[in-house]
């Protein structure tokens, strides 16, 4: 009897640098910088959102239960600074050691266009990004094979934007990724992680500001690509939806997974395959006051 791989997912952890002091951003950055606004908005709105216990909780919950996979559908910092993502490393270090630790990037994580010059993400994390690096020829898109019968498949679209704006923007050549699933991964579990929503629950809005351009061409290629899983994060609500009237794809958000400690909208992933057999169940971590 073959095996079931084990895959959690979680999203939007927004380590943050909270020494920080504003006029040391100021005297580095210049007033009109995004990171200005952020930590602005970060200190007198979204500070209280995120709870650092459940977090802590979240990490030590990931390090005592036997996984093959841990995904981290993007924005794992706040303003994208160094001294986050090093933070970020430090505490997901034990995570990083103990499975194979799967990103991608969120908007949070491409904050500014100095964050990719150079890319902080990709320097400090090079080794939770083993998806194929080779250029993509042919329509080959970066994928990572999940055992004999399951491949995950990711759809980069984070980029830096300008001030209130968090908007998201496609990266991937879908159209050739498509054909590519087509040709060759026909027959498997395919998974697929971004980190912008696809498809929102019944009632759920997404501000203009906040969404994904063209997000009608990521739906049709997760529905034309026969994708069975879509991961992501992005609006602080964990949730498993699928479109309407179909049952694929199941998409689900994980990235209430610390900022809520119960209700409808806390909580992340835990996924178990076994050949092109899939269970979800959401697990929910009690927090002390």
């Amino acid at each position: 009897m073959q095996k079931p791989i084990v895959l959690m997912h979680v999203s939007d952890l927004h380590f943050v640098d909270d020494s920080l002091r504003l006029r040391d951003l100021v005297r580095k950055e210049g007033i009109t910088s995004k990171r200005i606004t952020g930590w602005m908005n970060y200190r007198f709105n979204r500070r209280g959102q995120f709870n650092i216990s459940i977090r802590t909780q979240l990490i030590e919950y990931l390090k005592t239960n036997d996984w093959d996979y841990l995904v981290i559908s993007g924005d794992l910092t706040t303003l994208a600074l160094e001294t986050e993502f090093k933070a970020a490393r430090k505490h997901l270090e034990p995570l990083i050691e103990k499975g194979t630790v799967i990103m991608t990037s969120g908007n949070h994580d491409r904050y500014v266009r100095r964050s990719l010059e150079p890319d902080l993400m990709a320097q400090t994390f090079s080794d939770c990004f083993p998806f194929n690096q080779e250029p993509l020829q042919g329509g080959e898109s970066h994928h990572l094979e999940l055992g004999d019968s399951a491949v995950l498949f990711e759809i980069a679209t984070a980029c830096p934007r300008l001030h209130v704006s968090s908007r998201g923007r496609i990266q991937t050549d879908l159209e050739a990724c498509e054909a590519f699933i087509q040709k060759n991964y026909s027959d498997r579990l395919k998974l697929v992680v971004g980190h912008y929503p696809a498809f929102l629950p019944e009632n759920e809005k997404e501000g203009y500001l906040h969404r994904l351009d063209d997000r009608r061409r990521l739906q049709d290629f997760l529905k034309n690509s026969s994708t069975d899983i879509y991961l992501h994060g992005h609006i602080h609500k964990t949730w498993q939806a699928t479109p309407l009237d179909l049952t694929r794809p199941v998409c689900l958000n994980a990235a209430g997974c610390c900022r809520y400690t119960d209700g409808d909208w806390s909580g992340f992933h835990r996924l178990t395959m076994t050949g092109t057999q899939f269970e979800v169940s959401r697990i929910r971590l009690p927090v002390s006051a």
